[in-house]
Parts: C-alpha cells; structure tokens; sequence
C-alpha cells in the first residue's frame, strides 16, 4: 500500500524497509522526487493499518494473543472444581501467588523439565503434558497469553519475565528441598 500511495505523491525511490527507505531516500537528490513527504505516507499507512486491522479482528473476533476463547470444556476439571479442590496458593509462603500459581498449572515442580525465557515469554518443557492444567494458567496467572505446544508451554508475562522466571526457579528449588 506505501508502494502504490507513493508512487501517487511522486515519490521514486527504490524501496526497502522501514527505517532503511527513509534514510537512503534523503541519499538521493530531491529532483527524483519528494522525499520529505516519506515518513508522512509511512505515518499515514501506519495508522490506516492498524485501524483496518484492529477493525477486522474485532468485528470478526479472530482469536488474537489475550484475546483467546477460554476453553474449559477441554480440561479434566472446570475452574469450579479448581477453586474447590485444588488450594493453589499457600498464605504463607514468602512467595507470591503468581508463581505459586505458575508452578501448580504447569503441574508442580517435578513436572517442570526446562524452564528459560526469551525477552517476554517464560518457555517452559514440561515431563507429562496430562499433568499442565492450563485452567489455572489461563485464569490464575497474570499473562497476556498462553501458547501450549505440547510439552512445551509458553506464557507470555512482558518485560519483566526474567525475574519472574528466577523467582520460579527459586521456589520450585523451595518446593523440592522440603519435599526431600
């Protein structure tokens, strides 16, 4: 679309991306065109994108990231019998409900085969999938979404995800010295 609206406006340039065409067309002489009008056409494509976009996926309700169908029908037990049957956090335990929470969904600490992150997702290997109650995750943890693949489990926290997966790691290792 930036291709066609600039061709409109005169602009001739060789296109590339983003950052890259606005700094090599201020390169070339402006009588091959209107350079200065680029970063208005890109700033202009931009929101027009993202309106149609966010039109779109809200109008159709596409299953987006944070915006998923809670699927509890799938699970063994529905958020009810959780609530009544599992205590997933425990009052005194110097750690916060989050990652107890984390750990309990992901079917406790023996279950948890690999844990690391990348720069928002905490990406965890699991042993037995059967043992991940993703109710718990989708309904008890703070995350903006949650990716299962099987035995590997994404949960998607933001920046602050490194802490998050060192507290993890901190109380699993809690949960595993008082076990033994």
């Amino acid at each position: 679309m930036t291709l066609f609206i600039t061709n409109i406006v005169g602009i001739n340039i060789q296109f590339d991306t983003g950052i890259n065409m606005i700094i090599n067309s201020f390169a070339f002489p402006s009588s091959l065109g209107h350079q200065y009008l680029l970063p208005i056409v890109i700033g202009a494509t931009a929101l027009l994108e993202y309106f149609v976009f966010k039109t779109l996926i809200v109008r159709l309700n596409i299953p987006t990231l944070g915006r998923e169908k809670k699927l509890v029908e799938d699970q063994t037990m529905d958020v009810a019998s959780i609530d009544s049957t599992v205590n997933v956090v425990d009052e005194n335990s110097e750690f916060e409900p989050q990652i107890q929470n984390i750990v309990v969904g992901l079917g406790g600490a023996d279950n948890i085969e690999n844990i690391i992150n990348c720069y928002t997702r905490l990406r965890v290997d699991v042993k037995d999938e059967t043992k991940v109650n993703m109710s718990i995750l989708k309904e008890k943890v703070k995350s903006s979404g949650i990716i299962d693949k099987g035995k590997h489990i994404q949960i998607i926290i933001g920046v602050g995800v490194e802490e998050e997966r060192e507290k993890v790691e901190a109380y699993m290792s809690q949960l595993k010295v008082t076990k033994a």
